[in-house]
């Protein structure tokens, strides 16, 4: 699993939701309604974590219902569980292929995943839906520019401009509108994107030397300094993001996996616990679990986490810990 930005909420979680609280079409039943409203209400309370299960619940009774899986895939994204919305958003799709909300948002998060090719492919299939959508054609001209195909990309932005009569959205600017310390987290994201992890820590050490308490550059920071092994750094700053904000599932996560780098299990067993605690229906905390188990011989509670990880579909997305 590549790792995403956490900042990647900050931009998204605003369009998700608007786009989310259209609940269904005429021939969603009174008892389905309801439910969905109330794990959409739960979403914009920000409570992630408890929209999921609730949306879960809505699958249980309704395994067709294509606003449930729409509708989860949006907390998970609000919750930055992205692998997981990407599931939910094809499996949506599959059974409504017409609705172009899950086209956007699918679309969206392959684009800052870097799979060009596939956010191509999803914003192209949402132009198709909807035509007149401004909005779709700036998305679309982005990864088209990060793929390469320049003059498709300028086309496409010149039709959304003209669609939505000013110019597309500017999420450089609109960080920086929040103050200095965002357009600093911005640059480290775009550093990042380009493959320059130096200058995108420098950035990040900027951020915070701007704003001290500003959680999502020290998770930002660890993913990187975890990639360099820097492993000591990383650790600390996880701490540090935990501290600040003790509810996001995956700083919990990328601790665990630099402590089982660092032969470390017992630590990476409680970590993953927190976070399955947090967001119990995603099974990268089960896998990397189950691999913090295996280091240290226990092979039963290992198999029954990757037994566990495998059932919710994600099996194998941790990274670097991929089980054949």
């Amino acid at each position: 699993m590549r790792p995403f930005p956490k900042f990647l909420s900050v931009l998204g979680v605003a369009l998700l939701f608007i786009i989310a609280v259209t609940v269904a079409q005429a021939q969603t039943g009174q008892a389905e309604e309801a439910a969905l409203k109330k794990g959409i209400a739960l979403g914009q309370e920000g409570k992630g974590a408890e929209a999921i299960a609730q949306f879960s619940e809505v699958i249980r009774m309704y395994p067709n219902s294509h606003d449930a899986y729409y509708n989860r895939g949006v907390a998970y994204q609000m919750n930055q569980q992205y692998e997981l919305a990407i599931a939910d958003y094809g499996k949506a799709i599959e059974l409504q292929p017409g609705d172009v909300r899950p086209y956007i948002n699918r679309g969206n998060l392959h684009y800052y995943a870097k799979d060009f090719d596939q956010a191509v492919a999803d914003l192209t299939r949402a132009i198709e839906l909807k035509p007149d959508d401004g909005h779709i054609y700036d998305f679309l001209s982005r990864a088209e520019e990060a793929k390469g195909d320049t003059d498709q990309a300028r086309a496409h932005l010149a039709k959304s401009k003209e669609l939505l009569g000013a110019p597309a959205r500017d999420p450089a600017a609109e960080m920086a509108a929040k103050g200095p310390e965002w357009k600093l987290l911005w640059e480290g994201y775009v550093a990042t994107q380009a493959g320059k992890p130096e200058e995108a820590i420098a950035k990040y050490t900027e951020a915070l030397a701007v704003n001290p308490k500003m959680d999502a550059a020290y998770y930002n920071r660890s993913i990187l300094y975890t990639v360099s092994k820097e492993y000591d750094k990383a650790i600390e700053d996880l701490n540090r993001a935990i501290e600040l904000q003790p509810n996001f599932a995956g700083s919990y996560l990328q601790r665990a996996y630099v402590l089982v780098s660092r032969n470390r299990p017992d630590e990476a067993i409680a970590d993953c616990n927190k976070a399955i605690e947090m967001a119990p229906q995603a099974a990268d905390g089960y896998q990397l679990r189950g691999y913090a188990y295996e280091l240290k011989g226990d092979k039963e509670k290992s198999d029954a986490d990757y037994q566990k990880a495998g059932g919710l579909g994600e099996k194998g997305t941790v990274p670097g810990l991929d089980r054949k």
